[in-house]
């Protein structure tokens, strides 16, 4: 077993699309690393996690995983949409010391080894071949 490379940042809204990971579908393992700022982590509580498209919510007592000591949730990979295309999560907090509810959002595309699409410099390498 190497090391997991199935790892994305929480980010706020307006952050999320640049902080877009892309990972192959058969290189995903067991869970989803998502790694929160540090100054902030300490003083949030996780309330629900869902998928931006559907909306539905992951099991946080099931599926989640929170290092109480480093600034990490775990996603257990079953939770997850791994469809091929791009998938937008929202973490939504309370921040114990203002006593308010906050977001942070994360993001990643899923690719495959044989999309049903080829690529364009296929398309490109069959023009040169058959002229």
């Amino acid at each position: 077993m190497g090391v997991n490379r199935f790892v994305v940042t929480a980010s706020d809204r307006a952050k999320v699309l640049s902080d877009v990971v892309v990972f192959n579908q058969s290189e995903i393992e067991y869970e989803l690393k998502v790694h929160i700022d540090a100054d902030k982590f300490n003083q949030l509580a996780l309330l629900e996690i869902s998928e931006g498209k559907s909306g539905k919510t992951i099991d946080i007592n099931r599926d989640v995983t929170i290092h109480k000591h480093h600034p990490w949730i775990d996603i257990n990979k079953r939770a997850l949409d791994l469809d091929p295309g791009q998938h937008i999560y929202k973490l939504e907090f309370l921040d114990i010391k203002i006593d308010e509810t906050c977001e942070m959002f994360f993001a990643y595309i899923i690719q495959q080894d044989n999309p049903e699409k080829p690529y364009i410099y296929m398309d490109e390498a069959r023009k040169y071949h058959d002229s």
